[in-house]
């Protein structure tokens, strides 16, 4: 499965371009944020650390994710494992 992640930060291109770049990657989910919350920042994190093996995700930078550097390295640290 392929998932692509687009999320509304003043750092990254208005989403309208980054769902249009992830579709014309072949997503097969756009998880698109409109207002990002802590709930909805859980939640994203809950399904990519359930991938498995063989999924991919897209996201325009690592920025999308707004995590801290601890969270990204463990989510890159599952990536890799899945």
């Amino acid at each position: 499965m392929r998932y692509g992640v687009v999320r509304v930060s003043p750092d990254l291109p208005p989403p309208n371009v980054q769902r249009r770049l992830i579709e014309a990657a072949g997503c097969d989910i756009v998880l698109e944020e409109r207002q990002p919350t802590a709930a909805s920042q859980r939640n994203l994190f809950h399904l990519l650390f359930g991938l498995r093996s063989g999924d991919e995700v897209l996201v325009h930078t690592l920025g999308a994710f707004e995590a801290t550097t601890g969270d990204l390295a463990r989510l890159m640290r599952r990536f890799f494992e899945a």
